[in-house]
């Protein structure tokens, strides 16, 4: 999604950095995600503890964390900040852009978000931007 909106600015002025965050919801990770997140819900109105964590290992309902994908020991980025990164290069055709990302899983069912900063590599006004 991030680079469908960034491409045009990048055609027209050149990006030298990205930083992103992504806020990713259960449905990112399934249906069957989305279930136990509505199931951690139940266990946590009728009080049971620990609620249920059968997909991710952990509680869900009212918790952030890192993305739920493999962590690269030499980078310290998971798996998803990793394709972010690689992906955003490619499609870019720049290997030398400077991106960097955090992905994190957010405790709703559906409607990811993402936060981005550039650095422009020349000036660009609003309404060009627009």
């Amino acid at each position: 999604i991030m680079n469908m909106v960034v491409w045009p600015i990048v055609q027209k002025v050149g990006v030298e950095r990205v930083v992103v965050s992504t806020y990713q919801a259960a449905s990112g990770a399934g249906a069957a995600a989305m279930e136990e997140l509505e199931q951690q819900a139940r266990d946590w109105v009728g009080n049971k503890s620990p609620v249920t964590q059968d997909i991710f290992g952990r509680q869900y309902i009212f918790n952030l964390f890192s993305h739920n994908s493999d962590i690269d020991l030499a980078t310290g980025y998971n798996e998803e900040e990793t394709k972010m990164i690689k992906e955003t290069r490619k499609i870019f055709g720049d290997d030398e852009i400077m991106v960097t990302a955090t992905c994190i899983r957010v405790p709703v069912l559906r409607a990811h978000c993402e936060s981005i900063n550039l650095t422009l590599k020349k000036p660009l006004t609003e309404d060009e931007a627009r």
